[in-house]
């Protein structure tokens, strides 16, 4: 128990180290920090945390089968919602981007949420 809490700590340091060695050395400006970070997480941190989430998976064909089905709903579903939203966006004619709103009306922000998952 004792190891597993040191090397939690060891690795929360080793991410944290770097940010105040760029911090202390002002590398990155402060009107600009905010844009290189989210570069920074978005392009180089979040490809690895995918990838370590596939190697730490225990899979067989239950799973894939289970992805497969959830992949087919999803798509359904989204579909019958883009559907709807056409529909209701359908009575205001004069609205130009009738078909952008029916599209954006159909996905919530809720992409995101899956990478913590």
């Amino acid at each position: 128990m004792f190891l597993f809490s040191l090397e939690t700590v060891a690795l929360l340091l080793a991410m944290a180290v770097p940010g105040f060695i760029i911090a202390k050395t002002k590398l990155i400006n402060n009107a600009q920090a905010i844009n290189v970070i989210s570069v920074l997480l978005l392009y180089v941190c979040q490809p690895f945390v995918t990838i370590h989430s596939f190697l730490n998976t225990n899979s067989n064909q239950t799973i894939l089968i289970n992805v497969g089905l959830i992949l087919v709903i999803t798509i359904l579903l989204y579909t019958i919602l883009i559907f709807i939203g056409r529909a209701v966006f359908s009575f205001k004619k004069a609205l130009p981007a009738r078909g952008t709103l029916a599209y954006a009306s159909s996905l919530g922000n809720a992409g995101y949420m899956c990478i913590p998952f």
